[in-house]
């Protein structure tokens, strides 16, 4: 996992690096909802299985 970028070299910058931010944790908050939905979708033979339903619900409290 990439880490965010915090370090604040001018303050000048400081908006470029607050919109930097902002489109990184987006991104991570994509990929764990994509996570979560694979999790969710899995099926094992016709039964969910507990980590799904977790999932599941996750999903759709967010």
């Amino acid at each position: 996992m990439r880490k965010p970028p915090f370090v604040m070299s001018t303050y000048a910058r400081r908006e470029d690096l607050l919109a930097d931010e902002v489109q990184y944790y987006k991104a991570e908050c994509e990929r764990l909802r994509a996570a979560l939905e694979k999790i969710a979708n899995v099926d094992y033979r016709g039964n969910r299985s507990q980590e799904s339903i977790i999932a599941y619900k996750a999903l759709h409290d967010a």
